[in-house]
């Protein structure tokens, strides 16, 4: 998928699309992938997309995520 400057989801492939079924377009990325505010995740993906922004180097991280399906699995975002 495609995440904007401000951290929303703009452009998602169809395995992305079928995962996660987004309800609605331009979803900030924690709640794309179906995370709660209230978890530390959603720290580490904002940590994340500011390192990207600011440096500009490749970089990655590992997250377990949730289907729609409630299928666990572990996500690697790059």
């Amino acid at each position: 998928f495609v995440v904007t400057a401000d951290h929303r989801v703009c452009a998602v492939n169809e395995a992305a699309q079928n995962w996660f079924q987004p309800r609605r377009n331009l979803l900030p990325l924690a709640q794309f992938l179906r995370i709660p505010e209230y978890d530390e995740r959603t720290q580490v993906l904002d940590d994340f997309v500011e390192e990207l922004k600011a440096n500009r180097q490749p970089r990655e991280i590992r997250l377990t995520l949730q289907r729609v399906d409630d299928q666990n699995f572990a996500g690697l975002l790059m």
